[in-house]
């Protein structure tokens, strides 16, 4: 059987397409794999950054928190000694008692 001369060029030419074919539609599955993984991991980045940004907010505000405890102690402090030094012991200790309560009661309202 013999066969014509422009059937081999045209499976050459058929062949060849394919392999051209098979080569762009892996570098096209690469790029699109590659482009979805960059994006999840700008998605990832981006939770993780938000996630920080939270976690600096929280310690912010519990800073303050204490920056307001400490303010208020050192005004307590004040008072008390004031109270001592003036000879006012009864009351020094009133007012440490009031305050040791309200502590308390604001630590059981908390949990």
């Amino acid at each position: 059987m013999r066969t014509r001369p422009g059937a081999s060029v045209l499976a050459a030419l058929t062949a060849a397409a394919l392999f051209l074919l098979a080569l762009f539609e892996r570098r096209s599955v690469r790029k699109t794999r590659d482009r979805i993984l960059a994006e999840r991991e700008a998605e990832v980045c981006g939770k993780r950054m938000e996630h920080a940004v939270m976690l600096a907010q929280r310690a912010r505000k519990h800073e303050e928190r204490v920056y307001r405890l400490h303010h208020d102690i050192k005004n307590h402090l004040g008072v008390v000694y004031s109270m001592l030094e003036d000879g006012r012991n009864k009351e020094a200790e009133l007012y440490l008692d009031k305050l040791r309560s309200e502590l308390e009661e604001r630590e059981n309202g908390r949990g």
